[in-house]
This record gives C-alpha cells, sequence and structure tokens, in this order.
C-alpha cells in the first residue's frame, strides 16, 4: 500500500467503517485462481480486493450482495505480481495449478 492518503480518499474517510488486511501471499493465490477458474487476469490490487470481498460476504447473511472492484490488470504487473522469480525473491511461494486461497478454503471445501 501506499503510506498516504490521497485527496479523493480522503473525502470519503466518515464512510468507512473497516479495513481488512491482506498478506501478498493471499494476492498471489487468489490472483492465480481466479485466473485458473475465472479467466480473470488481475493485478495486486484487484486480488487484495477480492480476497477482501469473499471475508466480508462470509460473515454476511445468505443472499447478501458485496461488490468490489477490479481495477488493475495482470499486464501492468508482468515484472513483479506474475513474475515467479520476484514473487520468490520476496520469501512467497509461487502457487501450485491446484492451489485454492484461505479465504476461500471454507467456502469450495476440498476440490
Amino acid at each position: 500500500g501506499l503510506d498516504r492518503i490521497t485527496r479523493n480518499f480522503s473525502m470519503g474517510l466518515d464512510s468507512i467503517d473497516r479495513a481488512i488486511r491482506v498478506t501478498d501471499q493471499e494476492a498471489v493465490d487468489m490472483a492465480h485462481w481466479a485466473l485458473k477458474n475465472e479467466g480473470l487476469w488481475m493485478g495486486s490490487s484487484s486480488a487484495m480486493n477480492l480476497v477482501g470481498a469473499i471475508r466480508v460476504a462470509s460473515d454476511l447473511p445468505p443472499d447478501s450482495n458485496v461488490v468490489t472492484m477490479i481495477c488493475d490488470a495482470g499486464q501492468r504487473h508482468t515484472t513483479r505480481f506474475w513474475n515467479p522469480a520476484f514473487v520468490k525473491e520476496r520469501g512467497l511461494q509461487w502457487p501450485t495449478s491446484d492451489c485454492i486461497p484461505e479465504c476461500l478454503k471454507s467456502v469450495l471445501g476440498d476440490r
């Protein structure tokens, strides 16, 4: 994340009721899962948004709706987020083809 608050973000601070911390590994795992299972080649911000949305949804009653933004695409992240060497240099694991993100395990079970 950025260590600054932009003007447009600061205008909505009164509307924010909580923040959700997502690890780099969770974002990498989610991006790979989304590409394999949904055909969405996303960047790190979108992957973090998706993890957060799933966590929020898991706390809501059935038939609730959650909206999130898929705000960046994978092609802008090929040298870092989608680069196995870069990911591993950061102490993260490159996801296997059968990887299920932690936030989805309780939803999907052992698939």
